[in-house]
């Protein structure tokens, strides 16, 4: 149960009692509401060792009196909004192997003092608003370092171009902070590095040759968001022929000038499940890796090119699929539906034709779809209310995806589904440009979540329809968002509608396979009914009936006979086979007693006759 307090008061009462301060080793009181400053009396616990008060409401600066904590080995303050400056008195914990000071408010210089610390193995000190230039110094005395995250701060390193740091890291977290322009040469010292951030860093030029042999254990690697390219033209920055990264796992490059083809030695990288190569250069088609099992793979804002990817078919993890802006060809593969985890798909800018494959409806967990400006045709599936990851309101599987629909300009006709009110969770529905008519679902007003809707340029027509959700839509001039659509009416457009306007779509059902085929399956046993108790109860009918059959034996008979000079016996034998058929055919099993009567009768008479004819 979480615990609310004030800080200084806690502390200062532990204080106060003798015990307490030479026995007390650990204190953890992460994940409460205390509120309050840390005070300085903090240094009259001589004995701890152990100090975490995470995520609360701390305020304020540190004390330096946690100075004189140098029995200290962990120190976790992060996730409170704390202040001011790193204190200098941190060089006096000496046993210190953990410091997180992360996602406070804290500001100024990192000490250099913080590089007597031989016993740190983790620095942690991300989302700060720390600045200033790291030199060597920094680093001098860590020698025990194994993690270090200082991303998100306004840092720069400034380092000796032969300088050999004393540590071999594990993970270095170090996005947002100027780096570059040149990859820094201490770097290919760090053999050991298993998480390898430098997103953001202000790297330019091309990866050195050193690079992937030295994070071949990596299993995290981001240089996303940076300027690796090379001199353009001439030396345009390509992504190497042999990655040497087997334990590779999450690859992000994206935002850079990377340029080439993607490799085929990508492939090697089985353990690969997460690559994120948007916004560069590359070009030619994805290299076929069918015994890679993708997770999250972007590849937007390129010019590869091709088919959309068999192999991804094998990929039935898949979660974010995003192929949009590049110059992709070819129709959508009806087997897209087997993405049952698929919770983003972007395919828009690309040169997809055919039609929306009905299966796409079977992505349950699909949050965001964007098809448009491609050459896609056809009707929008009707099934919508599959898409159960936009009807369940409040469902949010993926982490800062909104619920959004986007099909413009992809050449759409028919009619907008009754079923997309469903669609509970829908925050944006663009549909303009295209060839949609009939009418606006009245369902749309039920869309309680729903932020933009554009159904401009169409063949829609009839009555808008209206509700709390429909009327706060583009406040500045709602119109916009069915203008082109002439056969639309009533607010808010000036055109006016006739009292024999409608919702026009309200009048047209969906087709729905199962009921169809439940009243076909009722009609057909009712029709077999009727006819066998017509024959069961009306003698004459049931009379004339059989008398039928016999003449239809007759003249099998006599054909058989008579024109392929077929044995008599033969001949009435498959005569009488036929008759059977025929009967079993029209009524049920137990009217053959009927039959089975009315045959041996003819034997005897009327048949022999008929065969000395023949004969």
């Amino acid at each position: 149960k979480e615990i609310t307090g004030d800080m200084t008061m806690l502390i200062d009462g532990l204080s106060s009692q003798c015990a307490a301060r030479k026995k007390l080793l650990e204190l953890h009181l992460s994940y409460n509401n205390f509120t309050g400053a840390l005070p300085n009396s903090i240094r009259r616990f001589t004995s701890l060792r152990m100090l975490d008060i995470s995520s609360n409401n701390l305020i304020g600066s540190i004390p330096p009196g946690i100075g004189d904590l140098t029995s200290l080995v962990s120190l976790d303050l992060s996730y409170n909004d704390i202040s001011g400056h790193l204190p200098t008195e941190v060089m006096h914990l000496l046993s210190l192997a953990s410091l997180d000071l992360s996602s406070n408010r804290l500001s100024g210089s990192i000490p250099a003092e913080i590089g007597v610390l031989t016993n740190l193995t983790s620095l942690v000190l991300r989302n700060n608003t720390f600045s200033g230039v790291i030199r060597e110094e920094h680093f001098a005395g860590l020698i025990s370092l194994k993690n270090i995250d200082l991303s998100s701060n306004y840092l720069k390193f400034s380092m000796d171009s032969d300088w050999l740091p004393p540590f071999r890291l594990e993970s270095a977290w170090l996005a947002s902070c100027q780096i570059g322009p040149l990859f820094p040469s201490w770097l290919q010292w760090q053999h050991k590095i298993i998480e390898f951030d430098i997103s953001s860093t202000g790297l330019m030029g091309k990866i050195p040759d050193w690079f992937w042999s030295t994070f071949s254990q990596a299993t995290y690697l981001d240089m996303s968001q940076n300027q690796i390219s090379g001199s353009l033209p001439a030396h345009l920055g390509t992504l190497p022929p042999h990655l040497e990264a087997p334990e590779l796992q999450t690859l992000l490059m994206y935002s850079n000038r990377i340029g080439g083809n993607i490799p085929q030695s990508i492939c090697e990288l089985q353990l690969l499940g997460d690559i994120d190569l948007s916004g560069n250069l590359l070009v030619g088609e994805i290299p076929q890796c069918s015994e890679i099992s993708y997770n999250f793979l972007l590849l937007s804002n390129n010019t590869l090119s091709g088919k959309f990817p068999a192999f991804l078919q094998n990929c039935t993890g898949l979660q974010f699929l995003d192929l949009a802006w590049n110059k992709f060809f070819g129709s959508l593969p009806a087997w897209i539906g087997d993405f049952r985890d698929l919770q983003i798909l972007r395919l828009s800018h690309n040169t997809f034709s055919g039609s929306i494959p009905a299966g796409i409806t079977n992505l349950l967990s699909l949050q965001y779809l964007d098809l448009s400006d491609n050459n896609i045709s056809g009707a929008i599936p009707w099934h919508l209310s599959n898409l159960t990851g936009m009807t369940m309101k409040g469902f949010q599987p993926f982490s800062g995806a909104s619920m959004s629909s986007g099909l413009v300009t992809v050449e759409l006709s028919g009619e907008i589904p009754n079923k997309i009110g469903t669609l509970q969770s829908l925050e944006s529905l663009d549909l303009s440009k295209n060839k949609l008519s009939g009418g606006i679902p009245s369902s749309l007003s039920s869309l309680a979540f729903l932020s933009y809707l554009n159904l401009s340029y169409n063949n829609l027509s009839g009555m808008i329809p209206s509700g709390r959700q429909l009327d706060t839509l583009s406040a500045n001039d709602p119109s916009l968002m069915y203008i082109g659509n002439e056969g639309l009416c009533g607010p808010p457009l000036q055109k006016n509608c006739s009292r024999n306007y409608t919702f026009i779509h309200s009048s047209k059902q969906e087709f729905k396979p199962m009921t169809f085929y439940f009243g076909f399956g009722i009609g057909l046993v009712v029709g077999i009914w009727v006819v066998f108790c017509v024959l069961l109860f009306n003698k004459i009918w049931r009379i004339a009936y059989f008398r039928l059959f016999d003449k239809l034996y007759d003249r099998v008979y006599e054909f058989l006979v008579g024109g392929t000079r077929m044995r008599k016996e033969e001949a009435l034998s498959i005569a009488g086979h036929a008759r059977k058929l025929l009967a079993a055919a029209a009524v049920p099993a137990f009217c053959t007693g009927v039959i089975g009567a009315r045959r041996r009768r003819r034997r005897t008479g009327g048949t022999a006759m008929v065969r000395g004819s023949g004969g």
